[in-house]
């Protein structure tokens, strides 16, 4: 449950950094975070009903700055 909570956080601060970007005027910045954070939702949304194989599914498919979003033991926790 904490490594969820922590991870729901990781998304809203990726979700603000979408913010800072917009404020910027940088168009491709903001449309990349805004689909990292709709790509991390999902893999929250997959962990809370349990389905690890989907989680580690999406995972898979993250860059590895966006992957790296989700907390070690939770990464490796999907990944077993």
């Amino acid at each position: 449950k904490r490594d969820l909570e922590r991870f729901a956080a990781k998304i809203a601060a990726w979700a603000r950094d979408g913010k800072r970007w917009a404020a910027r005027g940088d168009r491709e910045m903001v449309k990349t975070h805004e689909r990292d954070v709709r790509d991390l939702r999902a893999v929250h949304a997959a962990v809370r009903r349990g389905d690890y194989r989907k989680a580690a599914e999406l995972a898979y498919r993250l860059d590895t700055i966006v992957r790296d979003q989700i907390p070690v033991r939770l990464y490796n926790a999907i990944n077993q």
